[in-house]
Parts: C-alpha cells; structure tokens; sequence
C-alpha cells in the first residue's frame, strides 16, 4: 500500500488541527442559521402586515408581497446586525451551545 510522503505527520497535523475545524463547521451553522431565521423572521412580519391590512380592508395587498419586503430590507451593515441578533437569540443558539459544549468534552476527555 503506498503512502504519503509526509505519513504520519500529516495525520498528526490534522489531528492537531481537528478541533479547530469543527468549530469552524460549528460556526459556519450558526451563522447560515441565523441568516435562516432573519429571512423567516421578516417573511412573518410581512404576512402580518399583509393579513392585517386583508382584515382591514386598507389598500395595502398581498400581492404586494415582495416590493414592500424588499422596500424595507435594510443595507449590508443592517443585515449583519439583524444575523448576528438573531443568532444569539435563545431559539437559534441553543442548539449550536450545546454542540460547542460537546466538542469540548469530547476533546478534553479524548
């Protein structure tokens, strides 16, 4: 069987650098979670204001359903603020705490 020409210190370094990369796994999740949960979290506000304003009789409609979202998304410094808050709210960390948690145990104990 052949074998790498740097054998064991490849394996080495990768298992040296194993946990840095499942935090970085970890942390890549959290983050496309919470941009998730922001993209929910204005789709719902909007379907409020949308069957409100359908309750109400306003002239707002739904089928002005993605201009009026559109019009309120804010720039590109206002969306990192709205992923990060969303990522630490409870809902959306605890998940990614806990496997954070783990890892950790697991590499203090292994």
């Amino acid at each position: 069987m052949p074998t790498s020409p740097l054998g064991s210190l490849h394996h080495e370094w990768l298992a040296w650098h194993q946990p840095l990369w499942a935090a970085c796994m970890l942390a890549v999740l959290w983050g496309q979670d919470s941009i998730w949960k922001t993209f929910q979290n204005r789709i719902a506000q909007r379907l409020l204001s949308v069957e409100s304003a359908l309750t109400e009789n306003h002239s707002q409609t739904g089928m002005q359903f993605n201009s009026v979202w559109l019009a309120s998304r804010p720039d590109a410094s206002g969306l990192l603020l709205e992923y990060l808050k969303q990522a630490f709210k409870p809902t959306v960390a605890f998940p990614h705490i806990v496997m954070i948690g783990l890892g950790i145990v697991y590499y203090i104990l292994y």
